[in-house]
């Protein structure tokens, strides 16, 4: 998992470091001017606001001591929705969950699904309304979109899940389970581990089930190593896929840059694997991708809608003509590379697609590039790293032009710069604004 806050001294070693209050101020004002621009989503502001988010919960739970709600996670829809994961601070402990904020004619549809949760768990409170606005809060393990969630969490009911998934492996029907990471509405990945200590990755979905396991059957087999399907529910929608030992890559790179040379020949690898049956995305699809994300930059930062539509522009007509697709990851990047023995294994080909190879290498850049934007890596590691992954894919045989490269990272640059919104950067703002800059100077160079 990322640390917030990792930012870098002057010797190159991270340090963490809060968020100064000129960079909370600006987050704050420019929070406050999209919910204004925003008038169909009345409420906007205050879901995006530590502290009045607070008070909205505190309202909605009069029965819990809540002490603080510090939203992680946003996925925004401009005129549509809102939904803000949250971890909580409570008398009884720590808690999580999110907040769905919809347009004032959804609050019957909340309501409805409200009193279906708490009629199909009879725990808690279940869901809970915040009839101050078109508002629920989902206490995790409660979640719309995810059915498989709150069974997991169930040791009684997680029982039913495995076996159906799981027939043929016994010693996981009564694993304890871990919550790794969770999207709300869209996916929860979790940890198995059996009483013989055996691991496994159990992922549950809401509608991309049907991809992450047509993916999960067909890659497998020849080096790089990847995660073999264990099991798989229609019903409950999971895969379940084995734990592959290792050092996570993300981690190291801090500290051995030169680590990502085994990123790079495993993706190398995988690249020639056969990729017959899965879906082919072109450079058409990728203009669609970028006029999306050039229209959410200018939504969240109206003075770069401009820049943003100029970049996506660029982009499309620097990509040119379709390359010969190979097997992708499709979303590449140093956390989704375990590293043992100097080898490096693949994680999470939920989104593997037939692409151009070169839109792999530039995620990964990309995603070096949003690490230094939010202080997790200084530029000279990042760019140690960037150097390594392309040395490591080279030295196996690899070839993609690194001018393809570049604009494959700019694009994935594009559609980054809201993640810092997304992930409630302190400075959200700011490093949206040189991700941008960042794609802008590539295209340039």
């Amino acid at each position: 998992m990322r640390e917030p806050g990792r930012r870098c001294d002057r010797e190159g070693v991270g340090a963490v470091s809060a968020a100064q209050p000129t960079e909370r101020a600006a987050a704050r004002a420019a929070d406050e001017a999209l919910a204004a621009r925003d008038r169909a989503l009345r409420g906007l502001e205050v879901v995006l606001d530590e502290d009045r988010l607070a008070e909205l919960l505190a309202d909605g739970l009069p029965d819990t001591s809540l002490h603080a709600a510090r939203p992680t996670y946003v996925r925004y829809k401009p005129g549509t929705s809102c939904l803000v994961g949250c971890t909580l601070e409570t008398g009884a402990g720590p808690a999580s969950g999110y907040v769905l904020l919809q347009r004032p004619n959804e609050r019957g549809k909340l309501a409805k699904h409200a009193d279906r949760a708490r009629a199909r768990s009879g725990a808690g409170t279940g869901v809970v309304l915040l009839p101050r606005y078109a508002a629920a809060f989902y206490p995790f393990p409660y979640d719309r979109r995810v059915v498989a969630a709150p069974a997991l969490a169930d040791p009684r009911r997680r029982g039913i899940v495995l076996r159906r998934a799981l027939r043929d492996r016994p010693e996981f029907w009564e694993a304890e389970f871990t919550v790794l990471r969770r999207k709300p509405e869209r996916r929860l990945v979790g940890r198995l581990v059996a009483r013989s200590g055996a691991a496994a990755v159990i992922k549950a979905y809401a509608a991309e089930f049907p991809g992450a396991n047509r993916a999960a059957k067909l890659v497998g087999g020849e080096p790089p190593a990847t995660q073999r399907r264990l099991g798989r529910s229609r019903k409950w929608n999971v895969v379940v896929s084995e734990w592959l030992s290792g050092a996570v890559l993300e981690g190291e790179l801090a500290s051995t840059p030169a680590a990502a040379a085994a990123a790079g020949a495993a993706l190398a690898r995988l690249h020639r694997r056969d990729a017959d049956g899965l879906a082919w995305t072109g450079v058409a699809d990728e203009a669609r991708r970028l006029a999306i994300s050039a229209r959410s930059i200018g939504c969240l930062l109206p003075r770069e809608r401009r820049a943003a539509e100029r970049v996506a522009t660029r982009v499309a007509v620097a990509l040119g003509a379709d390359a010969t697709p190979a097997l992708t990851h499709g979303d590449f990047s140093a956390d989704q590379v375990v590293i043992e023995h100097g080898r490096g294994a693949l994680l999470d080909l939920d989104e593997a697609i037939r692409a151009d190879p070169a839109r792999d290498l530039g995620s990964f850049r990309a995603a070096l590039a949003g690490d230094e934007a939010a202080g997790r890596l200084c530029a000279p590691t990042a760019q140690e790293a960037a150097r390594a992954l392309a040395a490591g894919y080279r030295a196996v045989g690899g070839e993609v032009p690194d001018s393809r490269t570049d604009v494959w990272t700019a694009a994935a640059i594009l559609h980054l710069v809201p993640e810092p919104f997304r992930r409630r950067q302190a400075a959200w703002p700011e490093q949206a604004t040189a991700l941008l800059r960042r794609a802008e100077a590539i295209l340039a160079s």
